[in-house]
C-alpha cells in the first residue's frame, strides 16, 4: 500500500441546518451522475455530505475520505473548489442511510458517480462517521507572506470573489486560533500584530486589494472568523495594510495523551478535523520509533504501551513504519480513517514510551 499523506483540515460543527445540492451535467457512459447536498452546516457551503443514489439520501463513511473527494462535491456544487474535507460525523449524524465508503477520487472528476468506491455494510460504518465538507466561499482563508505553512499574512474571501486582508485592530490569540482551526490546524501558536506600526512593516508584508475585516472579537469556540462579533461591518475600516494581522499556527498534527511525563502517552493523530486515536493492532517499536521522533525525541522510543482513555475515533490502523520515516503519515497503514481491526468502543489506543525526561525519573 502506498503512504498516506498529512492534509491539513479543521473542525467545523454545525449548529443549524441547511441543505443545498446540484446535478452534475457530465459523467462517464453508464452511470447516471449523482444528486449531492450538504447538510447541518451554518452556511450552505458547508456540511455533511448526502447522495441521492437507488431512490433515496444517504450519507458517506469517513473511511479514506480525502481533499480531492471533497473538491468533486464542492465542484458539483458550483464551488471553485474545496477548503476542507471533515470526518467522524462533524456536522452530526444523518438519518437515512451510510451508502458509500473508501470514495477515492482524483479531484478532476466532475460527479462522485465517476469515482472508485465501495457500497456500504451498515454493519461496519455508521453516522458517527458520516464524511463532510467545506467549499471555498464567502469568508474563506488563505495564508500569504509566511517562509513555512502554517503562518502568514491572513487573507479572507470577500462576497466579490475577490480576497482581502484582516486589520490587526483588536487582533488576539483567540482570533487567531480560529483562524489556525479554519485553515485545517489544530490551533495557534501566536497572533501576530504589527506593533510598530507606522515605523515598521508587517511582519508577513503588506496585502493588496481591499481591508475586509476590522475590530474582530472571537470566541474561542467559533469555527469561522466570519462568525465572531465584529465592530465594523464587512468592508468597513479605519486601517491601512500596515497593520494587516498575521498568524503562526500549530503545525504539529500528533500528540501524547493520559502519560505520567510529558515523553509517554497515548498517541494521538491529527486529521480531517478531529483528534483520534491509533489502533494498537500491528503496532510495533518501528511505528513508535517514528511517532517519538516526530514529537521530537530524536531517540525515539523505549518501548510501546497501550494506554487507557480517549474517546476519539481511530484514525490510523494496521501500521506499517519501517522506522526511519519522518512522520507517522509517511508510513504504510491502511489509509485515513480506514479502521477494521479495532471496536470503536474500545477505551485505549496505541502508545509510546519515549526516550525522554523520565528515563531521569
Amino acid at each position: 500500500m502506498s503512504a498516506i499523506h498529512i492534509l491539513h483540515y479543521s473542525l467545523i460543527v454545525g449548529t443549524c441546518f441547511v441543505s443545498h445540492y446540484a446535478v452534475a451535467q457530465n459523467n462517464t457512459v453508464g452511470q447516471a451522475p449523482w444528486s449531492v447536498r450538504l447538510m447541518g452546516g451554518i452556511y450552505e457551503s458547508e456540511g455533511r455530505v448526502e447522495v441521492f443514489y437507488d431512490n433515496q439520501w444517504g450519507s458517506i463513511c469517513d473511511s479514506l475520505w480525502s481533499i480531492e473527494d471533497a473538491t468533486v462535491v464542492c465542484r458539483q456544487l458550483n464551488y471553485s473548489g474545496a477548503d476542507l474535507a471533515l470526518v467522524a460525523g462533524q456536522y452530526g449524524e444523518g438519518q437515512g442511510v451510510v451508502l458509500f465508503s473508501n470514495m477515492a477520487c482524483n479531484g478532476m472528476e466532475s460527479n462522485l458517480s465517476t469515482c472508485k468506491y465501495d457500497l456500504v455494510d451498515v454493519t461496519n460504518c455508521d453516522h458517527s462517521r458520516d464524511a463532510g465538507v467545506v467549499c471555498t466561499s464567502q469568508g474563506s482563508l488563505r495564508l500569504a507572506g509566511g517562509s513555512v505553512p502554517g503562518e502568514g499574512r491572513v487573507e479572507i474571501l470577500g462576497e466579490s470573489g475577490d480576497w482581502g486582508t484582516i486589520c490587526d485592530d483588536g487582533w488576539d490569540k483567540t482570533d487567531a486560533g480560529v483562524a489556525c482551526r479554519q485553515l485545517g490546524y489544530p490551533d495557534a501558536l501566536e497572533a501576530i500584530v504589527n506593533v510598530g506600526f507606522p515605523n515598521t512593516q508587517p511582519v508577513f508584508g503588506s496585502g493588496s486589494g481591499h481591508i475586509l475585516l476590522d475590530g474582530l472579537d472571537c470566541e474561542s469556540e467559533k469555527r469561522h472568523l466570519r462568525d465572531c462579533l465584529v465592530t465594523k461591518e464587512w468592508g468597513i475600516h479605519d486601517c491601512t495594510h500596515g497593520e494587516d494581522a498575521g498568524i503562526k499556527c500549530d503545525v504539529g498534527l500528533t500528540r501524547l495523551v493520559d502519560g505520567d511525563f510529558d515523553d509517554e502517552g497515548r498517541v494521538e493523530v491529527y486529521y480531517g478535523g478531529e483528534w483520534g486515536r491509533i489502533c494498537s493492532t500491528n503496532w510495533t517499536i518501528e511505528d513508535a520509533h517514528v511517532a517519538c521522533r516526530e514529537l521530537g525525541f530524536p531517540l525515539g522510543a523505549r518501548n510501546t504501551q497501550i494506554f487507557e482513555g480517549g474517546d476519539g475515533p481511530f484514525l490510523l490502523d494496521d501500521m506499517k513504519c519501517q522506522g526511519f520515516e519522518t512522520h507517522l503519515a509517511d508510513c504504510e497503514s491502511l489509509g485515513w480513517a480506514n479502521n477494521q481491526n479495532c471496536d470503536a468502543n474500545l477505551n485505549y489506543g496505541a502508545g509510546v514510551v519515549c526516550n525522554g525526561r523520565s528515563l531521569l525519573i
